[in-house]
Parts: C-alpha cells; sequence; structure tokens
C-alpha cells in the first residue's frame, strides 16, 4: 500500500442492531504508516464529520494483512486483502472490521479501499451522466436501497435524476435535482445533496476515486433519515435502449428475508438478454436457509435512454429495477419486501467449448460484499483453485461467536459451461497460527507499543502479552461444519461472485474472488 487511498465500510453496531458506515481518505506512506486522513462516520449515536486520523497497517506477501485508524474517539482494527497490484502497488482492497472479539459488543462490515487519483480533486472532473447504488436502513431499522442516474454539471449542479427505492417492499420512482462542491485537494472530499421529489434532501460525503468513480455516505442524522452508502460510477454509452442488454452478465443481490430480522437473502445468477427485450436467468437462491439451485427462468425486460431498465418478475424471479453503468453493466434493485441490492458485471466471452474447471485457475482475493443483517459474517483470504478441481480458502472471519483468523476450507470444485461453479465436499479446520495471526499480532504490538511505550516503555512487554491474549481466544475454535456447498459464477478467467448454499445457514452472504 502506497499512496492516497478513500476507504468505505458498512456494518451493523451489535447492541441496536443498526447500521453503521465510515467513509473516508486516508496517505499509506509504504512503511506502515497511514498519515493525512480524514473520516466521517455515521450511525444511531450520530454522525461525525471530517474527523482527523493516523493509523498503522502490514501487508504480508501474500498480500493479506490488517491496519488500524485511530481517532480522537478511539481506534478500529482491520483484516484486508489487497488485489489489483500494479508496480507494486495495491489499487483495491476488501477489508472487515476485525476488533469485535465477543461478536456482541462491538460492530462488524465489511469495506473498500480504493487507489485516488488527485487530478481528478476539482469542480470540473464530476461532470456528465453518473448512475448510483446505496443500501442500508431507514429510520426505523427497515431494510433500504436506492439505484439511480443523474448528470452533473461539472460546475456544482445535478440535473434530470431519476431513482428507484426500495425500503422494506415499498418502491417508488421519485426525480432528482441536486448539488455538489468541489472536491477538497488533499483528500478529494466532496459534499453532494440529492433532492428526490416527494421526500426530504439525501445529503452524502463523497470521496473521489477517478472521475468516474466515487465511495458515498449519508451524513444526515440517522434517527430521522436512516442511513445508506454506496458507490457512484459515471455512465458510458449514452443514452441507452434494448440493444444495451445484447450479452451474458453475472449478477448478485443482497437482502433479508421478509419479515425476519435475523434471516439474510442472497442471490447469484447470469443473466442472458437478447438486445431485444428478451430475458432469461440461470439463477442459485439462498433465502433463509431455503435454498433455490440453479434454475432457469425466462422473462422480458426494456431499457430508457437514461438507463433505467425494468425487469418483469418470473418464477423465483421478482421484478427488478437496473440503472445502467455501461452495457450489461448496472447497479440492480430487487423491488420485493427482500430488497435484494447489487451489480451486474458482463461476463467475459466463454472459450470455445464453454468454461472448464482450468478456465478458473490461480490464487484470488476473497471478500465479503456489505452486510444485509448484523448476524452476516465478514470475511477476507485467500481462495486457491488448482485447475484440476480443488479448492482452499484461508480467511480471517468476524462473526456473532468472536473472531476467527486462518480459518481453512478445503473441497473440490467443478466449473460448467456456463460458468457456473459448485464447490463440494468442503472441510472446515481450526485456525491456526499463520501468516495472517503474525501479520494482526505485529500491527497491534506496533500500535499498542506506540501509545504505551511513549508513557511508560516498561509496560511494552504487557503489551506484548495483552495481545497474545487477545489472540488465543480466537485461535480457541471454529465455527463448527455445516452441510454445505459453495456456488459461484464466473465474471471472468480473474472474477467470480459466490454465495453459500446450505439448509442449516440462515445468513448467506456474498463473496467476490478478484485477482
Amino acid at each position: 500500500m502506497n499512496g492516497r487511498y478513500a476507504f468505505l465500510f458498512s456494518g451493523f453496531d451489535d447492541a441496536t442492531g443498526s447500521q453503521v458506515a465510515i467513509a473516508g481518505s486516508f496517505t499509506a506512506d509504504g512503511k506502515g504508516n497511514i498519515t493525512e486522513g480524514i473520516e466521517d462516520e455515521n450511525g444511531p449515536t450520530g454522525s461525525t464529520l471530517t474527523v482527523p486520523l493516523t493509523g498503522t497497517y502490514n501487508v504480508g506477501s501474500d498480500n493479506r494483512g490488517a491496519f488500524t485508524i485511530t481517532t480522537a474517539s478511539g481506534s478500529k482494527t482491520y483484516a484486508l486483502v489487497l488485489d489489483s497490484i500494479s508496480s507494486d502497488v495495491a489499487h483495491k482492497a476488501r477489508f472487515v472490521e476485525f476488533d469485535d472479539t465477543s461478536g456482541t459488543k462491538g460492530q462488524r462490515g465489511s469495506g473498500l479501499l480504493r487507489l485516488q487519483d488527485p487530478s481528478a480533486f476539482t469542480l470540473g472532473s464530476i461532470t456528465g451522466p453518473y448512475a448510483f447504488g446505496f443500501s442500508g436502513q431507514d429510520a426505523a431499522g427497515n431494510r433500504e436501497a436506492i439505484v439511480g442516474a443523474f448528470n452533473a454539471s461539472g460546475s456544482g449542479t445535478i440535473s434530470t435524476g431519476i431513482a428507484d427505492q426500495n425500503v422494506a417492499g415499498t418502491a417508488t420512482n421519485p426525480t432528482l435535482t441536486g448539488t455538489y462542491t468541489a472536491p477538497t485537494t488533499g483528500d478529494g472530499r466532496t459534499s453532494i445533496t440529492l433532492n428526490p421529489s416527494g421526500t426530504s434532501a439525501m445529503d452524502l460525503a463523497a470521496y473521489v476515486v477517478s472521475a468516474g468513480e466515487f465511495l458515498a455516505m449519508r451524513t444526515d442524522t440517522f434517527s430521522s433519515d436512516g442511513l445508506l452508502s454506496g458507490t457512484i460510477l459515471s455512465q458510458a454509452s449514452t443514452p441507452f435502449d434494448n440493444t444495451a442488454l445484447n450479452s451474458p452478465a453475472v449478477y448478485y443481490l443482497s437482502g433479508v428475508v421478509s419479515g425476519s430480522s435475523s434471516e439474510s437473502y442472497a442471490e447469484i445468477g447470469l443473466m442472458m438478454p437478447d438486445g431485444n427485450g428478451t430475458l432469461t436467468f440461470d439463477t442459485d437462491i439462498s433465502s433463509g436457509n431455503a435454498i433455490g439451485p440453479n434454475r432457469t427462468f425466462g422473462t422480458t425486460y426494456s431499457v430508457l435512454n437514461a438507463g433505467r431498465v425494468t425487469v418483469m418478475p418470473a418464477g423465483a424471479i421478482t421484478a427488478r429495477i437496473q440503472y445502467l453503468v455501461d452495457k450489461n453493466q448496472a447497479f440492480i434493485l430487487d423491488t420485493s419486501p427482500n430488497v435484494g441490492f447489487g451489480f451486474v458485471e458482463r461476463q467475459g466471452p466463454a472459450p470455445s467449448g464453454g468454461f472448464t474447471n482450468s478456465s478458473f485457475s490461480g490464487t484470488f482475493s476473497a471478500g465479503t460484499v456489505a452486510p444485509s443483517i448484523t448476524a452476516n459474517v465478514g470475511a477476507t483470504g485467500l481462495a486457491m483453485l488448482d485447475g484440476a478441481g480443488n479448492f482452499s480458502e484461508s480467511a480471517s472471519a468476524s462473526t456473532l461467536s468472536g473472531l476467527f483468523v486462518n480459518q481453512t476450507t478445503t473441497g473440490t470444485y467443478s466449473v460448467g459451461g456456463n460458468g457456473r461453479g459448485a464447490v463440494t465436499s468442503l472441510v472446515i479446520t481450526t485456525a491456526g497460527v499463520g501468516g495472517s495471526v503474525v501479520t494482526l499480532l505485529l500491527l497491534l504490538s506496533l500500535l499498542l507499543s506506540r501509545l504505551i511505550s511513549r508513557r511508560n516503555p516498561s509496560r511494552r512487554t504487557l503489551a506484548m502479552l495483552c495481545v497474545a491474549v487477545l489472540i488465543a481466544p480466537m485461535l480457541a475454535g471454529c465455527p463448527p461444519p455445516r452441510t454445505n456447498q459453495f456456488v459461484f459464477y464466473m465474471v471472468s478467467p480473474t472474477k467470480a461472485v459466490m454465495i453459500h448454499e446450505s439448509s442449516t445457514d440462515a445468513t448467506p452472504g456474498i463473496t467476490i474472488l478478484e485477482q
């Protein structure tokens, strides 16, 4: 890690079950130090904006590591895995909060880290059509998500916007106007106000990754307006029509089981549009512990010139709205009470004869997307597929039962011609003291020793002992094995989306595998 990074974290507070989010920016100096940072945080206890931060980080040779962010109110520690590494600099990472040792007295969640382009920290860089997608909770704790599109003037005005919002199954379709400020030169922070018709304004803190990408979080008072966070991406190929969907695309949806606060909904699949309004879904669904594996449904769709796509319901496929970023790429919203939210991405061309096991091989970063309920597991790690059907994964996970380091899962996998793969015969082994534990130990001891030895050098040894005591219970056990399989759909030979299908898993989530 070396350079200026924007980050976005979305999770839940253990005590209240309410959504929390943090957005910010910091400089990683390439030597383990985090400097020149700020963050915005929002949740049930209120919002704190533009808070200065510092921190430390450590990354192992396997591109796994940890970082700690410190503000005036305290410190938070995260486990991360890097990807998109070029010239020894990571352009992307996924992370999870990793300090909720009991699973009951802290918070859990997942986040994104993106290398920023400071040349885009200007008002004029924010121009043209954009699509966006945010998810979270309303003030009453109901699942909420919104997707949409707007035009930015390049001078601070937002116009001709349209959105679709779903709050616990109640869907609306407001128009949008708004304003935005020039990004600050040091960190790329811009303030955005969206004004949906018929409801209150939505104030956002957004951090510029590039002229085409922003990480954003709502800053309004949680108790009255709830909390949303997500991504804004520039649109290409506008205006759109039905031909904008003309190639196979992989999608995922993460939501809740209607009527339950303790069960989540996860869906992944392959969309196959014909460019003329007809669409076929190959899909896998885990709704709580009810599984709908490998089913096919046919339906229809229509595309407006702003990139708004309406997908009609068919069988287990509920009505969906998409907002296109580009052809066959979009934010997606399920308008049912599941309030599924996710993303659609064009699938790379299949080899002659279709995909096979050898089409998906190598070492992949693995990280969970933003959780939809507090019980969702947050995990980052590495997945290894050898091209001959052997699968292994090593992950650090934050769960209702606490923290687990280097939890290893092995199994066998098989990839079908359409890119759907299944990992079966799974075996979960107890965590061991490996590279990730050493990384975490080094990072925490570094942090504690810096804080403590400044005041009393003799207490440095005590700090190390405290870290060892903290880590010991993490290694004492492992979540019990469950009858299960992983299912994934290949986006390309370097990326896939994956879910856990099990009749005993009521809290399935989405994992992204990427090189």
